[in-house]
């Protein structure tokens, strides 16, 4: 498994990307979309609500007795994309479930999110757009060493899959890890072990 993060400054510039074909008002390759911390599962109304609580983020501080000092909502966007090997088939709840185990290993897991499923690769895969700004409490996520604590997922014993250079859950099940051959990319370096090296250094 692909983890591929980036902020933002426009959930709306973002989400008609998300929910629609490349340069095209049309949505076919949408297979399905999820909202998490939401009030509603409508996707359009989904990022405008993101819009409001990033807007609303000073007064949230205020009502909640939160410091009003810190990193001002420049960039409340979080757009995470999670991309599954070609002869994986997850199902719909499996990906939410890994999407959800994403955003909490980065503290997101009380964040607003829209979950897009695509269907225009060869390999199943699903966006997150995340709203960086808490719904309850008016604070952003600074995402400080975002991508070390994706490389440092949890390795516990079963099936894993490759995410972000390390060796994670796989909640598929699916990888022959006696036979698998795992590459962890590191920056500068490369380090190929087996798959039942990995699992003995858990």
């Amino acid at each position: 498994m692909i983890a591929k993060g980036k902020t933002g400054r426009g959930f709306k510039g973002a989400a008609q990307y998300l929910l629609h074909d490349k340069d095209a008002n049309t949505a076919e390759r949408v297979a399905w979309t999820h909202t998490e911390n939401l009030r509603t599962d409508h996707p359009q109304r989904a990022w405008r609500e993101m819009v409001w609580t990033a807007g609303q983020a000073e007064a949230l501080k205020r009502e909640t007795g939160q410091k009003r000092t810190g990193r001002k909502a420049d960039k409340p966007v979080y757009h995470l994309s999670l991309s599954w090997a070609k002869d994986e088939a997850p199902t719909r709840e499996q990906m939410i479930a890994t999407g959800k185990a994403a955003l909490k290993t980065l503290g997101l897991e009380r964040h607003q999110a829209l979950v897009v499923c695509h269907t225009d690769e060869p390999q199943p895969h699903i966006h997150l757009l995340v709203n960086r700004v808490d719904h309850e409490t008016g604070l952003m996520n600074t995402l400080s060493r975002s991508n070390r604590k994706l490389s440092a997922w949890a390795i516990v014993p079963g099936p894993r899959s490759l995410l972000k250079g390390t060796v994670v859950l796989d909640p598929l099940g699916t990888a022959d890890l006696a036979l698998r051959k795992l590459v962890l990319h590191r920056p500068g370096r490369e380090l190929a072990v087996t798959a039942r090296d990995s699992m003995c250094s858990g």
